[in-house]
C-alpha cells in the first residue's frame, strides 16, 4: 500500500494507526528526494508537554512478539526519557532492554554522566571481537573477570617482536616514542608472559619487563636482567629498595633469605656486595650452619670537634687509621626524640697522649651528607681487619705487638708494656726515621701485655 496526496479531511489519526500487511513486505517506507546535504527523511518523536518535567518519557520502540504460549511479549525496547528538563542544563536518557529469561533487562542505559552496559547486572558477557580474535575484549559476567584474547603467531626473541606480542597497551600519547605500559603473552610454547614500561621503542632507561624473554626474569630500569629480579636506576638520593613491613609491633619481619645447600655443606652465599664499578668487596656466607661476615671492618658512629669537621663535604676529616679517644657519650633518638636504650654515639677526639685508656679504635671515614643527611657523623673502626697509622716511639713494630697511643696525636705506637691498645699488628714495619706509617692490624679494644720472648 502507498499513500500520496489525500485531502486531510479522509483522515482521522487521532486514534493511532495500524499498518498491517499480509507479507513481509516493509509496512512503513520514509522516502526523501530532496537532493541537498541536510537530513532526511527524518522521523521525530515530539512530547509536546505544556508541563515538562524530569523524568518525563519522550518516546519508546517495542519490539514486540508471540511466545509459544499465545502470550503478546516485548522482546526489546527502546527508551528515551528527560532527566533534566532545566532550561540550559537538560540532560536524556537513552536506553536499550531487552528480555531475558522472560524478564525485561537493562542492556545499554546512556545517561548524563555515564554509559552503562548491563545495569541491572545479571549474569551476561560483553564481547568484542577483533579481526582474528572471537574474544579480542571479553567481560564474564558470571565469574567477574574481563579476557584479553590475542591471536599472537609469531616468535618472541627480543624486545622488538615482544613489542608486537602486546594484546594491551595504555599509551600516554599516540605519537612516536611516547610512554606506554603494555602486556601480553607469548606465542612461542615458553608459557611467557610480560608487563612493559617503556617508551614506544622501547629504550627509555626505566624500562620495566615481569616475566619477559630471559626465563622468567624480572627487569626495572634494564631489558636484560641478570638475574630473577634485576633493579637498575641511577639516582643521586634514595635508596634503589626499600622493604618496610610496618606495623610498630616486633612480630613485622623484615627480609628473608633461602638459599644454598639444604644441610649447609659447602660455602653458599646469602649476599654478595660490589662497588659501583662491579667489584667484588665482600660476602656474607654460610658454612656448616655458621654466618660468615667478609671482608670485615666493624665501626661505630662519632662525633668529631666541630672545628675538625666539615660538615658539607663527604671527604674524611682526618687520614685514614689516626687513633681515636672518647670524650663523652650520647645516645641515638627514638622518633619522639627520645634516647634510645642501645644506640651509643661516641663523641671523640684524636688521641692526646701516649697510653691513653680512652682509645676507641681507628678512623675510618666520614659519613656526613648521607642518606639521613648527616651533618657530623663518622666512623671510627673497632672490630675485623684495618690499618692504624703508627710511628716508631718505642721502635719498629712485628707481627703480634700491640698497637697503642703515642705521644703523637691520632698516632699509634708499638705497646711497650701493659696498656689499652686497640689492635694487633699483621705485618712486620720498620721505620727509618721520624715517618708514619700505616700498619695493618687485627682491631680490638683490649688491655694488652707485651711479649716477653
Amino acid at each position: 500500500m502507498a499513500l500520496t496526496t489525500i485531502p486531510v479531511e479522509l483522515v482521522t489519526l487521532d486514534d493511532g494507526v495500524t499498518i498491517s500487511t499480509a507479507d513481509n513486505d516493509a509496512q512503513l517506507i520514509l522516502v526523501s528526494t530532496d537532493a541537498d546535504a541536510n537530513i532526511a527523511p527524518l522521523m521525530q518523536f515530539y512530547r509536546n508537554s505544556s508541563s515538562p518535567a524530569d523524568n518525563d518519557q519522550t518516546g519508546r520502540i517495542e519490539f514486540k512478539g508471540r511466545n509459544d504460549n499465545s502470550q503478546d511479549v516485548n522482546y526489546a525496547t527502546i527508551v528515551s526519557q528527560i532527566l533534566d528538563a532545566s532550561d540550559g542544563a537538560e540532560d536524556g536518557r537513552f536506553a536499550i532492554n531487552t528480555m531475558v529469561a522472560g524478564t525485561s533487562q537493562s542492556r545499554i542505559d546512556i545517561r548524563a554522566s555515564e554509559t552503562v552496559i548491563n545495569n541491572e547486572s545479571i549474569d551476561v558477557n560483553f564481547r568484542v571481537e577483533s579481526d582474528d580474535s572471537a574474544n579480542m575484549l571479553f567481560v564474564d559476567g558470571g565469574d567477574n573477570k574481563v579476557l584479553i584474547q590475542g591471536q599472537n603467531t609469531a616468535s618472541v626473541t627480543d624486545s622488538s617482536s615482544m613489542q608486537a606480542a602486546g594484546v594491551l597497551e595504555v599509551n600516554g600519547n599516540a605519537g612516536e616514542g611516547s610512554d606506554h605500559i603494555k602486556m601480553g603473552a607469548m606465542a612461542d610454547g615458553t608459557g611467557n608472559q610480560f608487563i612493559e614500561a617503556t617508551n614506544s621503542g622501547a629504550t627509555a632507561a626505566y624500562h620495566l619487563l615481569l616475566n619477559s624473554i630471559n626465563g622468567g626474569r624480572v627487569g626495572i630500569g634494564t631489558t636484560s636482567a641478570r638475574g630473577a629480579l634485576d633493579v637498575v636506576v641511577d639516582q643521586a638520593v634514595g635508596y634503589v629498595i626499600t622493604a618496610q613491613n610496618d606495623g610498630n609491633n616486633v612480630n613485622r619481619y623484615g627480609i628473608k633469605i633461602i638459599c644454598g645447600s639444604d644441610d649447609s655443606s659447602g660455602t653458599s652465599y646469602l649476599l654478595d656486595f660490589f662497588d659501583g664499578d662491579g667489584t667484588n668487596v665482600g660476602a656474607v656466607t654460610n658454612a656448616g650452619g655458621t654466618v660468615s661476615y667478609g671482608a670485615f671492618t666493624a665501626h661505630h658512629p662519632c662525633v668529631i670537634p666541630d672545628e675538625d669537621n666539615n660538615e658539607n663535604s663527604t671527604g674524611p676529616a682526618y687520614p685514614y687509621g689516626t687513633l681515636l679517644e672518647t670524650t663523652s657519650l650520647s645516645y641515638s633518638k627514638n622518633s619522639d626524640d627520645s634516647d634510645t636504650e642501645r644506640g651509643i654515639i661516641y663523641n671523640v677526639q684524636k688521641s692526646s697522649g701516649a697510653y691513653s685508656r680512652k682509645v676507641l679504635g681507628a678512623y675510618g671515614n666520614s659519613m656526613n651528607q648521607g642518606p639521613e643527611e648527616e651533618t657530623n657523623k663518622h666512623q671510627v673502626l673497632i672490630l675485623g681487619d684495618g690499618h692504624i697509622l703508627c710511628n716508631n716511639e718505642k721502635g719498629n713494630i712485628s707481627v703480634g705487638d700491640g698497637i697503642c697511643t703515642s705521644s703523637t696525636a691520632g698516632i699509634g705506637m708499638k705497646a711497650d708494656k701493659m696498656a689499652m691498645i686497640i689492635g694487633i699488628a699483621q705485618e712486620d714495619v720498620t721505620f727509618s726515621g721520624s715517618e708514619t706509617k700505616l700498619v695493618a692490624v687485627q682491631y680490638g679494644l683490649q688491655q694488652f701485655t707485651p711479649w716477653t720472648d
